[in-house]
């Protein structure tokens, strides 16, 4: 990239919440802020490095709620097989809805996230995880999950987000 070439236009709401050293993936490019002037935020290749801002507003639309039950029955019906064979869960996959390399690579991505977490999300399960990286107060909601970057001044219990989060048709929990 040739230096002072444009490669794009920002979301003033984007710009404003970056600072210079975020990256961020633009296309199949990763891209390092250098600094944010007042009409313009200067970045450089990052060499592939992975994105660090925890926010992007696509142009693709939100997922429906018939998608989104889709998806957790979906996993719930993996999760219940790979907790007993892998094999038996590529069959089940094969069987009902005919996806052969697919299979494999959604049985992969699954198999690995309930390793790492101990279970998939779906409606009825949320994930909490805590980690720190010293960022200021931020939130975003996406798809498939909710991420708040809190620092340790604001930080709460984690069994305090389970109670805020009750289970579907569960009047009091």
């Amino acid at each position: 990239m040739p230096e002072g070439a444009r490669i794009g236009t920002l979301n003033e709401d984007f710009a404003f919440e970056s600072l210079a050293g975020d990256i961020f993936q633009l296309g199949n490019t990763s891209y390092r802020i250098v600094r944010i002037q007042s009409d313009r935020v200067l970045v450089e290749d990052a060499k592939g490095q992975p994105p660090n801002i925890p926010f992007w507003f696509g142009e693709a639309p939100g997922r429906d709620d018939l998608l989104s039950v889709g998806v957790s029955e979906l996993r719930n019906r993996i999760a219940e097989r790979l907790e007993t064979r892998v094999d038996q869960a590529r069959t089940w996959l094969l069987d009902t809805y005919a996806w052969s390399p697919p299979a494999d690579q959604l049985l992969a991505y699954y198999g690995a996230a309930q390793a790492a977490l101990g279970l998939l999300p779906t409606q009825d399960r949320i994930v909490l995880e805590r980690f720190t990286f010293n960022f200021e107060l931020q939130a975003a909601a996406l798809d498939d999950c909710i991420i708040l970057s809190l620092g340790a001044v604001h930080s709460f219990a984690l069994e305090d987000v389970k109670s805020s989060f009750p289970a579907p048709g569960c009047a009091g929990c």
